[in-house]
């Protein structure tokens, strides 16, 4: 007995039903990352507001901060500047990531964003109370960079992971071109 076999669903009916899976997981994570670059902004903004009043404070308080020991003075300067740093990359990451609709790309950008914000909190700890201490043993403000290491590690993974016609690539004369597939 013969039976019969269902007519072979179309490649562009299959690429339909795919579009729109990769559609509702792009949409999905369009919303939970606008929700992150806010949260990336507002930090980001925050913390540069705070680098500033840290500079304000080193300019009101110096040489009375670190009287007479530059290994004070220039402890507080380090972490004056990490601050910053902190504070722009929190801003570079709310202004330009894109979603990634990729699984892993995704939990690299959430897994990303955990020690990145965290890093500027650290850091203002640092700056406040380890600089006047004048040890050369400074955790909170070592573990505030390796947050910002660990972020900025898992956001430049993330982009390998997403397809092939998203990717772009630098070319060495600075101009962005997709990649080859």
């Amino acid at each position: 007995m013969r039976t019969r076999n269902a007519a072979p669903v179309s490649d562009n009916a299959n690429r339909k039903i795919t579009d729109k899976g990769l559609g509702e997981r792009r949409e999905s994570a369009i919303i939970g990352l606008t929700q992150t670059r806010e949260s990336w902004l507002a930090v980001g903004l925050t913390t540069v507001a705070i680098f500033l009043y840290t500079g304000v404070y080193m300019q009101t308080g110096f040489p009375e901060l670190y009287l007479a020991d530059e290994t004070i003075r220039y402890q507080y300067r380090a972490n004056h500047i990490y601050l910053l740093l902190a504070g722009l990359l929190n801003i570079v990451m709310g202004i330009y990531l894109s979603p990634n609709a990729n699984k892993w790309g995704a939990f690299l950008q959430r897994l990303g964003s955990l020690p990145m914000i965290l890093a500027p909190l650290l850091l203002i700890y640092a700056f406040f109370y380890e600089a006047p201490q004048g040890t050369p043993e400074r955790s909170y403000t070592f573990f505030g960079v390796v947050c910002l290491l660990a972020g900025t590690l898992c956001h430049l993974l993330q982009p390998l992971l997403k397809g092939n016609r998203e990717a772009v690539a630098m070319t060495g004369s600075g101009e962005l071109q997709e990649a080859e597939q």
